[in-house]
């Protein structure tokens, strides 16, 4: 694929069905736009889910792959790319967040708080499909000045996804942290992890780990054993259910580990807690 991009095709464009791609990489930037079906998708070891009407923007160098999810294969377009196809100035460029700041588009990167490559779009009223279809036919039928109208929808699909990302973080990145805690509370005897919980809010790890610890003062890890070992206690004290059944209940189970992450927070054994909360 990498011999696709040339300075006389600087782009390409192309609807392909899959049921797995193997992870690689490639000297160009690509977005990613699913048209049908689900696929795990794997991004420099960051793993989401991709559904119908998402897409995503991939840098040059990333290593990525997808997998089905499902028992239908998927349907994607590629919109693949070199950045001087937007300006001969962005040569060079490997970043999809450096050309965001050009004289084309005029999105500076830091008013953004998240890298667009790490976000997961949603076409929530199909105008994307609109936009990369219209790409399509026009890469399709190679008329003339086809490719100077590739650009122009290009453009227009990168600034109105900015949009998006923009408004999403002014909607979710004051109340981000609340509803991961809404999450844990509901759901802390699961397995529940800050990477299945970014993908599904379609935040990169790194920020919504730092975010998440500014807010609350605590990792992830360790606000998840607190509402864990908060509610063996209330088990502990208020019913006749056996230590390790209770340990299973929270969400471990190891009953060595969380006797250990129990005696850490409370200085006690869950036994002697048990003991001093009932008066035995």
């Amino acid at each position: 694929m990498d011999g696709l991009i040339s300075k006389s095709h600087p782009v390409r464009i192309f609807a392909t069905e899959h049921n797995e791609v193997s992870s690689h990489s490639h000297p160009f930037l690509e977005l990613v736009y699913v048209l049908s079906g689900k696929a795990v998708h794997t991004l420099d070891g960051q793993v989401s889910s991709l559904h119908k009407g998402d897409f995503v923007f991939i840098n040059h160098g990333s290593h990525h792959s997808y997998k089905r999810y499902g028992d239908e294969s998927f349907r994607i377009i590629n919109c693949i790319f070199a950045p001087y196809f937007i300006d001969n100035n962005l040569s060079g460029t490997q970043d999809f967040s450096d050309i965001l700041n050009h004289y084309l588009i005029k999105l500076r990167q830091d008013n953004l708080k998240q890298d667009p490559s790490q976000y997961i779009f949603r076409d929530a009223d199909g105008r994307f499909l609109h936009y990369i279809s219209q790409m399509l036919e026009e890469y399709d039928r190679q008329e003339s000045g086809y490719l100077e109208l590739i650009r122009c929808f290009l453009i227009q699909f990168i600034i109105s996804a900015m949009r998006q990302i923009k408004q999403s973080a002014a909607t979710w990145e004051t109340g981000v942290s609340a509803r991961i805690i809404e999450r844990i509370q509901a759901a802390y005897m699961d397995h529940l992890t800050l990477t299945s919980i970014a993908g599904e809010f379609s935040f990169s790890l790194p920020y919504l780990s730092k975010k998440f610890k500014e807010d609350t003062g605590m990792s992830f890890s360790e606000y998840l054993q607190k509402v864990r070992i908060e509610q063996s206690c209330r088990l502990l004290a208020n019913t006749d259910k056996s230590i390790d059944e209770i340990a299973a209940l929270v969400g471990y189970a190891d009953l060595n580990y969380y006797g250990m992450l129990f005696k850490n927070r409370l200085h006690m054994s869950p036994g002697k807690y048990r003991r001093l909360t009932r008066g035995i």
